[in-house]
């Protein structure tokens, strides 16, 4: 059987979670830190939302992925 883009073998599932998890975890740091950059310019008061923003958007990247 041949896997074409987009198709993922239905014993692989756990392996492309997995997968997502691993990405979401190395995004992290870098996602926290672009956002405390980002929303620090914009005032010191926001540099938490930013820290926040940034784990939302690894969060979804982990989710993401996978799918």
């Amino acid at each position: 059987m041949e896997i074409t883009m987009g198709q993922v073998e239905k014993g692989n599932r756990a392996g492309e979670i997995w997968g997502g998890l691993a990405a979401m975890l190395v995004a992290l740091p870098s996602s926290i830190a672009f956002g405390l950059v980002i929303y620090s310019n914009l005032g010191p008061d926001l540099a938490a939302k930013g820290a926040v923003a940034g784990i939302l958007g690894a969060i979804a990247l982990g989710i993401v992925a996978p799918v």
